[in-house]
This record gives structure tokens, C-alpha cells and sequence, in this order.
């Protein structure tokens, strides 16, 4: 197993784009499609345009020797990230309508369930996922620590995730691997059964 940088070219971006999806299905069944096929298509469209957190530029992939994906990491340094640039990504991504709702209610639903303020000099990890035929090999882990070892290269202060309450059982991998929980963030209060564990890994 190898992990690099996806290649839009090399690598299966409908698999990476569908691990992507499996992280936050909600989301993405409000901003992209309520037909989960349909969803996973426009965010591999999002995926090869680049210049957005789910960006190419911005995955790492887990793959075998013949360029099978295993396991996927999105993560960037705050300073990567720009709103305007996002915004255009999206619009040369998706139709009309998905652009509004991600232009517009993405953001609206990121400030009332995530915890993470992401500052140019931290390290979000967006999305770990692997292959559901090989979770528990190990791959998760190696995901992990290529993240670390990139953001102590890029001079990053800190390591920062949203785990969604959901999702609550990996706080404990996350843990396991030097994490701490520093907050929670509910949007129980805006009608939104949701929120999130934020976690940090300092270095």
C-alpha cells in the first residue's frame, strides 16, 4: 500500500468521491442531491475541479499497486482554502441551483453544527474514510499519520477535526492516536438533531 497525492488521471475519483460522501451523507443529500447516486456524481465533479476543501489538490489516497483506492484523507492547511476561490470552484462544478445551496446554505449549516474554526496556520482534516472491506487493516491509522507528517512539514500549529456527534464512536480511535476533544458545538437549538465533537492534535 502506497499513499499519495490523487491523481484524477490514475486514481477512480467516482470511489474517492463516494468515501468522501459516506463522511457526511446529510450534507450532502441537502446541498448536492436527495438521490445518493446523483450526489456522489456532482461531488466528483467538485472533486476534479479542485480549488475547494474536497478539491484533488487536497486528497490523499491509499491505494495498492494497481491504483485501487483503499481508504481516502481530504486535509489542507487553513491558508489553502480561500472563499472566493472556493465559491468559483463551485459554480464551474455544479448546476445553478447546487451552487446556491452550497454557496449559501453550506456555510449557514458549517457555522451551526461545526465546532472548528480553522485559522491559516492549522491543519483541517475534513474527511478520513476507508474501503468497508478494509476497515480495521490499518489504513484509517496510516491516513492519520500522513496527515501529521504533513502538517508538521507545513509549519502547522495544530492538527484540527469535526467529529459529528453521529459519529461519536471514532472519538476514541481518534483519541488513541494523540486527539483530545476541545469543545462541542449542538444545533439542537436551530431544529438540527446534530452537531459536533471538535478535536485537536497539538504539534
Amino acid at each position: 500500500m502506497k499513499i499519495q497525492k490523487l491523481d484524477i488521471d490514475s486514481h477512480d475519483t467516482k470511489k474517492v468521491s463516494e468515501l468522501i460522501y459516506e463522511t457526511d451523507e446529510d450534507l450532502f443529500l441537502t446541498v448536492l442531491d436527495k438521490d445518493s447516486e446523483k450526489a456522489v456524481e456532482k461531488l466528483q465533479n467538485i472533486v476534479e475541479t479542485g480549488k475547494n476543501p474536497y478539491g484533488h489538490e487536497n486528497i490523499q489516497v491509499a491505494s495498492n499497486g494497481n491504483h485501487e483506492v483503499l481508504g481516502i484523507l481530504t486535509a489542507f492547511k487553513g491558508e489553502d482554502v480561500r472563499h472566493a476561490e472556493e465559491i468559483k470552484s463551485y459554480f464551474r462544478a455544479v448546476n445553478f441551483n447546487n451552487f446556491l445551496k452550497l454557496a449559501l446554505v453550506k456555510p449557514v449549516i458549517d457555522r451551526m453544527v461545526a465546532f472548528a474554526e480553522v485559522k491559516d496556520e492549522d491543519y483541517y482534516i475534513g474527511n478520513i474514510a476507508v474501503d468497508e472491506d478494509l476497515r480495521g487493516d490499518g489504513i484509517g491509522s496510516e491516513l492519520l499519520q500522513k496527515a501529521k507528517k504533513d502538517a508538521k512539514d507545513r509549519g502547522c500549529n495544530r492538527i484540527i477535526l469535526d467529529v459529528l456527534f453521529s459519529n461519536e464512536r471514532v472519538v476514541p480511535w481518534y483519541e488513541s492516536h494523540g486527539f483530545e476533544v476541545c469543545g462541542k458545538k449542538s444545533a439542537k437549538k436551530f431544529g438540527i438533531n446534530e452537531g459536533t465533537f471538535g478535536m485537536e492534535y497539538k504539534l
